[in-house]
């Protein structure tokens, strides 16, 4: 496949469709290294294009990616050191740029959670730090670039 060959063989990534025919890809790891590489793909053409914007996130792998208006948001995840990371990144396709966010609250570092987009916020639930596993779920609201920690309602 033309992919592999450019793209070389990776795993712990992340692969999120923008718009109607793009998808964006934000590279985890290969077998030597952590990568913070950017395609993207076009199935009508079946081609490959890298994205070099400036400004990137550090590279890291078990992190995860949403799309929320045709932009890309990266949270978390270890870096090349194994450190646990809590920032959030977000990728405009329009302007091939990514931007830090620092909101005043954040979820704690972690790895290896699980995201989902609902009416364009960004639902964080559980991962790990080295030391914890977490059950707690975070919104993310890009609008007003707030977390906020949701409380479960007892099942009791």
């Amino acid at each position: 496949m033309i992919h592999q060959v450019i793209l070389g063989k990776k795993k712990i990534h992340q692969i999120n469709q923008v718009q109607d025919i793009y998808i964006q890809q934000l590279i985890g790891k290969n077998s030597n290294e952590y990568l913070n590489d950017l395609w993207e793909y076009d199935p009508l053409t079946n081609t490959w294009e890298e994205k070099n914007p400036s400004n990137k996130p550090s590279p890291r792998y078990y992190h995860t990616a949403q799309v929320i208006n045709d932009k890309m948001y990266v949270f978390g995840g270890q870096n090349n050191s194994s450190s646990f990371l809590n920032d959030l990144w977000v990728y405009d396709t329009e302007k091939n740029t990514w931007e830090e966010k620092t909101p005043v609250t954040k979820p704690n570092i972690r790895s290896g959670q699980s995201t989902q987009t609902i009416n364009n916020k960004m639902y964080v639930f559980g991962g790990y730090d080295k030391k914890n596993f977490f059950d707690d779920l975070w919104v993310y609201d890009p609008e007003n670039n707030t977390w906020e920690e949701k409380t479960p309602i007892s099942n009791k």
